[in-house]
């Protein structure tokens, strides 16, 4: 942010016991000092708030309000105290540059806490797609289909496959998915 305005006050210093016997302190600017690398911009001018905000740019101008809206972090730095009331400050502060300005309408956004611990939410999603059987294997694809076309489907376009997705008649074409599990008898 601004470096002009007033830094708030560090966390407090904090002792950590090691071994029984030895103590470990840690100064609370240190603590604080080592997140600042996540939101100062470095060489490409690339922060988090600023990965954000640039992911935004790449989504279609129509659904990049929706999005900003509804934001979701997750992972164990989303559990910092304090990272994401950085984190909207960032993004406020860079959404009034000229970058993001004129491509950004949105000055709305919004965090949604996810339903678990934000450092399990990826674990999550994970083991209820790995659950869901029916889609597991339409929306798999295997090694051998990969090495083959060298890509990987668009999801969003599975009712309506794209030209190289076809394949002559007589033609096999590559599985999607080989399940290495079934629950057919």
């Amino acid at each position: 942010m601004d470096d002009s305005s007033e830094r708030p006050i560090p966390p407090p210093d904090v002792d950590y016991p090691l071994d029984g016997e030895k103590i470990l302190h840690i100064n609370g600017s240190i603590r604080d000092s080592v997140v600042e690398v996540l939101f100062v911009q470095d060489n490409e001018e690339k922060s988090v708030a600023t990965l954000i905000l640039d992911s935004l740019m790449e989504c279609p101008i129509d659904t990049r309000k929706q999005l900003a809206e509804n934001l979701i972090i997750i992972g164990g730095t989303a559990m910092l105290p304090g990272f994401l009331h950085r984190l909207m400050a960032e993004i406020r502060y860079l959404v009034e540059k000229p970058k993001y300005k004129e491509i950004l309408a949105s000055k709305t956004f919004r965090v949604h806490m996810p339903p678990t611990k934000p450092n399990c939410v990826a674990w999550l999603g994970g083991a209820i797609f790995g659950a869901l059987q029916d889609i597991l294997g339409s929306r798999s694809v295997s090694k051998e289909y990969y090495n083959q076309t060298g890509r990987i489907p668009d999801w969003c376009c599975l009712n309506n496959p794209p030209l190289e997705m076809m394949f002559d008649v007589g033609k096999t074409p590559p599985p999607l998915m080989k399940r290495a599990f079934s629950t057919e008898k």
